[in-house]
């Protein structure tokens, strides 16, 4: 199919407006947002959307794409077609999504992989996400022993394979296995049972583990609710906890492997 375009070619930035409302966006996000002639954008908080409508006189929200009990596979599809439609029509067009862009969201790296294969200027820009807050409000530092990070319908369905010495952490616990859109944000949260089973395969049922919800307004607090493992398919919290799971007691380095790298380095 061929595509139109206007003299004046488009362009693509997707940003990040990051966790806390507008405080942890960049200033080469800001300094996008200024230069462009369309904003679109999808925020969790009505502070960072006021806020982006005085960036730039054009602005969109892609919240609408969204309905009570729709497919998000079909709420992401609409989104992309409006972003590229925009892009198309040889606009400047800057998508701020919350938190990093590139994380978890299908329709920014489809829509800047479909621009891309017509020619179009695209690039992203990063955001503080939600791990890099957990990281800062856990006091988790990933160089330590390691970090598996997994959506956590992904990890259940696909069976993934981990191990538990190292830090793992699941995203969207609180919408684990729902397909559709859940305007108050609380989804049915059965197959947390399934889950908990996986995870006493490897963890006794007093491992501790974290609920974590980062915070989106300044000066308010994160939500940190530590329970037992065995507690978690008794537990209820809406679609936007992360699972953190700290890992078992560390063994010493498995002394073969230091003396092979020892011999390497001809220590």
């Amino acid at each position: 199919m061929s595509i139109k375009m206007n003299n004046k070619k488009g362009s693509l930035t997707i940003v990040g407006t990051g966790i806390k409302a507008k405080f942890h966006i960049s200033p080469e996000a800001v300094a996008a947002l200024k230069h462009a002639d369309k904003v679109l954008y999808l925020v969790s908080d009505t502070m960072t959307e006021r806020w982006l409508r005085t960036m730039c006189p054009r602005t969109e929200s892609l919240a609408a794409c969204y309905a009570e009990n729709k497919k998000r596979i079909d709420s992401y599809s609409e989104m992309i077609h409006i972003i590229l439609r925009n892009v198309r029509d040889g606009s400047r067009v800057c998508v701020a999504f919350y938190g990093h862009p590139g994380v978890g969201v299908l329709p920014t790296r489809e829509a800047i992989r479909i621009a891309r294969s017509e020619g179009f200027e695209t690039r992203m820009l990063p955001g503080i996400s939600s791990i890099d807050c957990l990281f800062a409000d856990l006091d988790v530092d990933p160089f330590t022993c390691g970090c598996q990070c997994f959506s956590a319908t992904d990890f259940l369905l696909h069976e993934r394979i981990f191990d538990p010495r190292s830090v793992l952490i699941l995203w969207q616990i609180g919408g684990l296995a729902n397909s559709d859109f859940k305007s108050s944000g609380i989804y049915n949260l059965g197959a947390l049972s399934v889950l908990q089973e996986v995870l006493l395969k490897r963890y006794s049922s007093n491992h501790r583990i974290i609920l974590y919800y980062g915070a989106a307004i300044g000066l308010t607090e994160p939500s940190i609710r530590k329970l037992r493992l065995a507690q978690l398919s008794q537990s209820s919290f809406h679609g936007g906890y992360t699972l953190y799971i700290p890992p078992l007691a560390q063994k010493g380095p498995a002394p073969t492997m230091v003396n092979r790298v020892h011999k390497a380095l001809k220590l």
